[in-house]
């Protein structure tokens, strides 16, 4: 993304992180994506909502006040960028299977999930 600036994360943090998803399961990597990739994933979240008029769930396992938009993959090459960034990639490598879940106040991306999580704020 033109004008981002770039975080890069250290081969000593990776392992750190990697360390953390064999014992915990999960890892948090902060600041793992510039915030611009962040606004365009919230700006294409809004637009998702709005545009296909997302509503809370209506069951327990939805959530009745949680927004859930799945196969976001599918839905855009801004949802793309994430599993792929040179920051989530090697996390999700980590892995069993590749799972990513990104997570945001409003709405959940459901993956088949494996032992662990790499999750990104």
């Amino acid at each position: 993304m033109g004008g981002a600036v770039r975080h890069d994360i250290s081969e000593a943090k990776r392992q750190r992180h990697r360390a953390e998803i064999a014992e915990q399961g999960y890892t948090i990597v902060p600041d793992a994506i510039e915030v611009e990739l962040v606004d365009a994933l919230n700006i294409a979240l809004f637009d998702l909502e709005r545009r296909d008029q997302i509503v809370p769930g209506h069951n327990a396992f939805e959530g009745h006040h949680t927004i859930r938009i799945y196969n976001l993959l599918a839905r855009g090459a801004t949802f793309a960028e994430v599993p792929v960034h040179r920051n989530v990639l090697p996390m999700s490598k980590a892995c069993s299977t590749t799972a990513v879940s990104c997570h945001r106040s409003r709405s959940t991306r459901a993956r088949r999930r494996s032992r662990c999580t790499p999750t990104i704020r």
